[in-house]
């Protein structure tokens, strides 16, 4: 990298700043109830807890009743800080009151306003309007349907045929778009397809799990293989979104294995996430680029910093695991500049497909690519819907190529996607939350996160108790999503039928003398 690189990328970061700013934020803005939910979720933590809580379980509530149970239940702490006029309202409103059922409503309707903030449409057809506005104003999209980690075979087989019905639906569609860029062809930029679709491995199978590694991927496949068959006869772009850090594993085993098969290799339009907050990832994203270059493919990796950071350290924690995600941001954000650099660097077999909102990451993106060589075809950019709107305004007027993740479904079936949007954008680490609500000096925000990573220095681990006594310890059990742990426990099966059988042959010999 050149001496200057660093300064290229903090002016490049101003320019997207003054292009953001011709914008106001509406997610944060304080005319809509959405930006009120908001800011009281930033400045009251217990608050905060509840909400998403209540927001969570809100879709199961069919009356009156229940609404106003939990609402008695949820927010009637003392911790809420609520004024006396408030929790005496809280407490004391009835079920039967007139009151009640107004309140029960408009809740409902709030609700709604915050899943439509993020979710495109209840379905399709409801978010096709959506989609198409998108390309009006010169941005692709990817549209993903909106459930994931399915319980049964049924619910999968219903996923499935809901993506079957999808590419018709958005082949259809196509005939009457232009492609954007300008350019002859079918193409947007010339080279992305009108189509971009996610899909996720866990609602595909029901019974997907790292502990039955082979057999996991094999049953995935046989679902996976009628969609990218109908993603090929749209000729559109099919990308495996990626999930919990307990398939990870899984997700990129069964992307190879799918891509290896004769019938699919030569398809050019398919793409992998990478996670940089994962501590392994420019591990997984270095084993990527090697397959590629030893199987002669081409294929897309978005590069996201990742959307289950809580989820994930609460898990390694209630199992005693190392923490499988960096726990400072900075981390994260200095992984994704360097994980960028490297695909950028490996673009005659990759594309990236750059997914923050961070503008010091996208003006990091940016001016990496002019330093390798990088042109618009081995580049977008890819923000989500609701999220943002100056980010995207600002990419697009910088003439960059703009994709927008766009989830589509009912509430019910969104409603851990919705918990997660509303985690990133309470989190006070966010970059949006610093840029639009904490009004951080851009200086700071467009500083080199590689000169902020801290060093994480943990408390030396105890090992006896007050009074000398040894201090209690979770053992940790076996994680099945790592390799060495199943091949281990794999060699120890085989060892173990080895001397049974050594032993029943030594019996039967007894018994022969």
């Amino acid at each position: 990298m050149s001496s200057d690189i660093e300064g290229r990328i903090r002016e490049t970061g101003y320019r997207l700043y003054d292009l953001m700013e011709e914008e106001s934020g509406s997610i944060f803005s304080k005319r809509y109830w959405v930006g009120k939910l908001f800011e009281w979720c930033m400045h009251n933590e217990a608050f905060k807890v509840q909400m998403f809580r209540f927001i969570d379980v809100f879709p199961c509530l069919k009356d009156t009743d229940s609404v106003i149970s939990h609402i008695q239940q949820y927010f009637s702490d003392p911790a809420l800080n609520f004024s006396s006029a408030v929790n005496w309202g809280i407490k004391y409103v009835a079920p039967s009151w007139m009151t009640s059922r107004i309140i029960s409503r408009g809740i409902a309707r709030n609700i709604g306003r915050v899943a439509r903030q993020f979710i495109a449409g209840s379905s399709p057809e409801d978010g096709l309007p959506v989609l198409e506005k998108l390309r009006s104003r010169g941005m692709a999209f990817s549209i993903d349907l909106l459930g994931e980690a399915v319980v049964s075979e049924n619910e999968a087989q219903v996923y499935l045929e809901r993506y079957i019905q999808l590419f018709d639906f958005l082949n259809s569609a196509q005939r009457k778009w232009r492609p954007l860029g300008g350019v002859l062809g079918s193409l947007d930029w010339g080279r992305s397809p009108m189509v971009n679709v996610s899909f996720k491995p866990s609602a595909m199978y029901s019974q997907i799990n790292a502990c039955a590694f082979e057999h996991s991927i094999e049953k995935s496949k046989e679902r996976f293989r009628p969609v990218l068959r109908k993603a090929m006869q749209a000729g559109a772009f099919v990308c495996l979104d990626m999930e919990s850090h307990g398939i990870k594993d899984l997700t990129l085993g069964l992307y190879r294995s799918l891509m290896e098969e004769p019938e699919f290799r030569n398809y050019p339009h398919t793409g992998i996430v990478i996670q940089a907050y994962l501590r392994e990832s420019q591990r997984d994203l270095d084993q990527m680029i090697d397959w590629a270059a030893q199987r002669g493919l081409h294929f897309t990796i978005r590069l996201v910093k990742g959307a289950y950071w809580d989820q994930e350290l609460i898990a390694a924690s209630q199992r005693n695991w190392p923490s499988p995600v960096f726990t400072d941001k900075s981390e994260t954000d200095a992984n994704f500049e360097r994980l960028a650099g490297t695909i950028l660097e490996n673009r005659g077999r990759i594309k990236l497909a750059c997914a923050s909102h961070n503008l010091r990451s996208i003006a990091a993106v940016v001016e990496t690519a002019k330093e390798v060589g990088a042109t618009g075809e081995d580049l977008e950019f890819q923000v989500l819907y609701g999220m943002g709107e100056p980010v995207r305004s600002a990419l697009r007027k910088a003439g960059l190529h703009v994709r927008v993740y766009c989830p589509v479904g009912e509430m019910l079936q969104g409603m851990s996607y919705l918990v997660r949007r509303l985690l990133e954008n309470t989190a006070n680490e966010s970059f949006l939350m610093q840029a639009f609500s904490q009004k951080m000096p851009k200086a700071d925000l467009l500083s080199n996160p590689a000169d902020r990573v801290k060093t994480i220095r943990g408390e030396p681990q105890r090992t006896t108790g007050p009074g000398g006594i040894a201090a209690y310890r979770i053992e940790p059990v076996f994680d099945w999503s790592r390799a060495e742990h199943r091949a281990r426990f794999a060699d120890a099966l085989k060892e173990n039928a080895r001397q049974l059988s050594d032993t029943g042959t030594a019996a039967n010999r007894r018994q022969g003398d």
